[in-house]
């Protein structure tokens, strides 16, 4: 098994390279934590990566809005 590469990068400057993190973490085995303020907010994770957490991926995922407010989730 392959390492799999922790990076961390602001929300900020994630905006700026979101295609190159997510081909990171979908080809390259990243996983990218979010910051922001200095805190740890999110994270970018391959569908395997959420696969193994127990997640499950299918076509009922509606596609994400800017009306959704998932703070109520």
């Amino acid at each position: 098994m392959s390492a799999r590469r922790l990076v961390r990068i602001t929300t900020t400057d994630a905006r700026e390279e979101m295609a190159e993190l997510v081909n990171g973490v979908a080809y390259g085995g990243a996983r990218i934590v979010l910051q922001r303020h200095g805190r740890n907010v999110a994270a970018l994770v391959s569908i395997d990566d959420l696969k193994k957490l127990g997640v499950r991926i299918g076509r009922e995922i509606p596609p994400w809005t800017r009306n959704d407010d998932d703070r109520d989730a």
